[in-house]
């Protein structure tokens, strides 16, 4: 089984689709939002989702602080239930039979440790294509002490 880790930054309009095109894949053992101190109402759809889904738990960071993806991933990762683990963002979904390729590549070759695949890239309309891509600023972060999971 996978444990699928969506951290969730202001993305209330998109966290559903995510967290709904995971729980439908038979692989999945749990899907875990972590909720990075969003401004809009993610919160509050983050908690409609843990309650409408068994297979989601919904953590946050203390004082409902913004650390930033990669602390939000970790802590997915250290309250990871199932030995596998995917990374979804939460504005992104995952396709039909997202792990079956790489079920048979784990069944073929035990000794692997992790599979990387290829991804693609799905525009909402016409205009959204022609955007310019928005640069990214690195930030550091820092892994939080200890994670709360959100009732």
């Amino acid at each position: 089984k996978v444990s699928v880790i969506v951290p969730a930054y202001n993305a209330k309009l998109f966290v559903r689709e995510a967290v709904e095109s995971a729980v439908t894949q038979p692989e999945i053992g749990e899907g875990i939002l972590v909720e990075d101190g969003s401004r809009d109402r993610s919160w509050h759809m983050c908690r409609e989702l843990r309650r409408e889904y068994n297979e989601v738990r919904l953590f946050r960071h203390p004082e409902g602080e913004n650390r930033g993806a990669g602390a939000s991933r970790n802590v997915g990762i250290l309250n990871a239930r199932f030995p596998y683990i995917a990374f979804l963002d939460a504005d992104d979904f995952f396709l039909p039979r997202r792990f079956s390729v790489t079920k048979q590549v784990f069944e073929a070759h035990p000794e692997a440790e992790g599979v990387y695949e290829a991804v693609g890239v799905h525009f909402q309309d016409e205009a959204a294509k022609r955007q310019p891509a928005i640069p990214l600023a690195a930030k550091p972060v820092s892994l939080p002490e200890e994670a709360q999971e959100a009732e």
